[in-house]
């Protein structure tokens, strides 16, 4: 598979070379790039300045803004939905704000942030790592934790929002949901509603366990912070006194990996929807006699399940899953960790560290090829933005490619990665971003995703507002730049590797200029859905795929199916491996009263709203500045 890529490389560059059309060039303004940094700054000092509001409202000192929000759409009654949500006090969004604002530094001679400004958010690590291990560890939670004196078990959730739930219960005296259908907003009602009847589930699904994405973000910005220690000996130090043990990252990575040739009923067993997703890779494997191994989500087996739940910890419907996000950042935090020289290239001396790190970037290959089997939204299923998980992998490709040029790479597995992702990016996501930029007036180009796209007027003509437009082409610029260019070193600028097509320097250029005229220009808001549930609406249920094993999360087996609905108490999951032939009869079946859904129609074609995801505006601000910074430092 990587070597025919490999050899669609040169055809694509003649093909692109001939679709050229003519643009201004554009360098973007010094101005531009410093506005941003200074809104990201704001942004930070603003939440220390609202950090003695209490619950649903609080801001932790330190942070950067990210907001819960509900993808409402439709007519004007219902799109208003989407103005409204809940402030999340994760260190996800901000770990990766930080990554971003020293990656603009160093490729893109953006602004330093200020030592002030790291350790703020630096300060706040310890309350996000795993407290229920017997020792230092460096495994992180999305949310902080807190303890739970009764169950005396550190949890990991979110304040604001059980604080919400509340506040719907006192809400329920009042007659709310009869005013606001009384006043032409009954979905808003239904929502508020919907919400309140499930108060009591949605309280067990937010007692999240500690999870690899953030896991390996956080050793992603330790990457960075060595590398800038001179800069920033402060902050590298305070990051470094509180990874103390990094070997226990990667030990969670192989400890709850997804292993369905294993023969263990824990290693082996994984959410159906992640099954049928990826299972054209794994008959791929399984015919050429090969294993495979492959990050999950969660930190969290089902031995540990069986008795964390009770104590306010369980996976989502107690079953673990695979995104490729998720995969992404796994490969991003081992590549960066080891070219940074934070950890030694013997960890891929471990032999399920190292096929974790093979099969992981296979997959990145063999998903971006084949469309994601048509299935995005679970294949990215904590991942809505297609374009932010190309640059996902785009972050790993510039890191090979810049440690390429000084010398052979330190380990075969890393040239392995190297050639997959340079395929994965140069021919596949390339063509399809050429293919998604669209013209606008100004001979620019934008790409958008949803945010805004299923909205319709109060006459009922269709109505795009395009509230993902600058995210989106933020995240376009930037991986056209990071699958294309090379950093040079000595001049501290970045060149376009040899034989790139024209078409893809104009692409970048017009979305360049597309970004300093609408960044700022007030017609666009600066949205961008950069997380997700993983529930979006009923064809995302994972009941509706087919499995072979179910169970109480305690380990007991159900044998009478109709016996038990699903709930939060059960699990239902695909153990081990099934062949083609047993697996397309199990699609023809109906799985709790519903057959499989086959196809993606998008994320705004469902009339549910009950698809939560996470917008930040200084995230926004973040990718539009490393795409603008990093453009200007091109050197032609």
């Amino acid at each position: 598979m990587v070597y025919r890529d490999l050899i669609l490389l040169p055809l694509v560059c003649i093909v692109c070379s001939g679709l050229v059309r003519q643009s201004e060039e554009v360098s973007a303004p010094n101005e531009i790039v410093s506005k941003l940094f200074k809104l990201i700054q704001d942004d930070q000092k603003n939440n220390l300045i609202s950090s003695n509001r209490q619950p649903p409202f609080y801001r932790q000192p330190g942070l950067y803004s990210s907001y819960t929000k509900n993808n409402f759409h439709g007519k004007p009654s219902s799109a208003v939905g989407r103005t409204a949500g809940v402030f999340d006090n994760n260190l996800f969004t901000t770990n990766f704000i930080n990554t971003i604002l020293m990656e603009a530094y160093q490729r893109g001679r953006a602004p330093l942030p200020s030592p002030e400004q790291l350790r703020m958010s630096l300060d706040l690590i310890p309350l996000f790592m795993d407290k229920n291990r017997p020792y230092e560890n460096s495994v992180a939670a999305f949310w902080p934790l807190f303890y739970d004196e009764k169950a005396m078990f550190w949890q990991s959730h979110t304040a604001n929002h059980l604080a919400m739930l509340d506040l719907l219960k006192t809400y329920h005296k009042l007659p709310l949901y009869q005013v606001l259908s009384f006043l032409g907003y009954s979905d808003i009602a239904d929502f508020i509603k919907y919400f309140d009847n499930k108060s009591e589930i949605i309280r067990t699904i937010v007692l999240i366990p500690m999870d690899t994405d953030c896991t390996l973000i956080n050793i992603a910005l330790g990457s960075v912070l060595l590398q800038e220690k001179a800069n920033f000996p402060l902050a590298w130090e305070q990051w470094k006194g509180y990874n103390t043990n990094l070997t226990s990252a990667f030990d969670a990575v192989k400890d709850y990996s997804y292993r369905p040739f294993s023969g263990d009923q824990d290693s082996g067993s994984i959410d159906p929807r992640t099954y049928f997703v990826f299972r054209h890779f794994l008959d791929d494997a399984k015919a050429a006699g090969k294993d495979v191994a492959l990050p999950t989500t969660w930190t969290q087996s089902q031995r540990e399940l069986s008795w964390q739940r009770d104590k306010g910890m369980a996976m989502f419907r107690n079953v673990n899953n695979v995104c490729l996000g998720v995969t992404a950042n796994t490969v991003y935090g081992i590549t960066s960790s080891i070219l940074s020289g934070l950890v030694n290239v013997s960890v891929l001396e471990d032999p399920l560290l190292a096929q974790i790190y093979h099969n992981s970037s296979a997959l990145l290959l063999h998903s971006v090829a084949n469309n994601m089997t048509g299935r995005p939204d679970l294949a990215l299923v904590y991942y809505p933005s297609r374009v932010q998980f190309e640059w996902f992998i785009s972050r790993s490709l510039a890191k090979l490619e810049d440690a390429a040029q000084k010398g052979p790479l330190p380990s075969p597995l890393l040239e392995f990665a190297y050639r997959s992702l340079k395929a994965a990016l140069r021919v596949h996501v390339t063509q399809r971003l050429l293919e998604k930029a669209q013209e606008d007036a100004q001979n620019t180009v934008f790409f958008e995703e949803f945010l805004g796209m299923g909205d319709f007027s109060a006459s009922g003509a269709a109505k795009k507002t395009g509230e993902d437009r600058i995210f989106s082409t933020a995240m376009a610029l930037s991986v056209l730049i990071n699958s294309w260019t090379k950093f040079d070193v000595t001049k501290q600028v970045l060149k376009w590797v040899t034989d790139t097509p024209r078409n893809v320097k104009m692409t970048a250029s017009r979305a360049a200029l597309w970004l300093t005229h609408n960044t700022f220009g007030g017609k666009y808001k600066p949205g961008g859905a950069f997380f997700s549930s993983s529930y979006k609406w009923q064809r995302t249920w994972l009941n509706y795929y087919p499995g072979n094993s179910y169970q109480f999360y305690n380990g007991s087996k159900i044998d009478d199916w109709n016996s038990q609905e699903p709930s939060s108490s059960t699990s239902f999951f695909m153990e081990g491996y099934v062949s083609p032939d047993s697996y397309a009869a199990m699609l023809n079946q109906t799985w709790f009263g519903r057959t499989t859904p086959r196809d993606f129609h998008g994320y705004n074609v469902d009339k549910e709203y009950y698809f939560s995801y996470w917008e930040s505006e200084p995230m926004t601000y973040a990718i539009t500045m490393l795409g603008l910074a990093m453009y200007r430092n091109i050197d032609e």
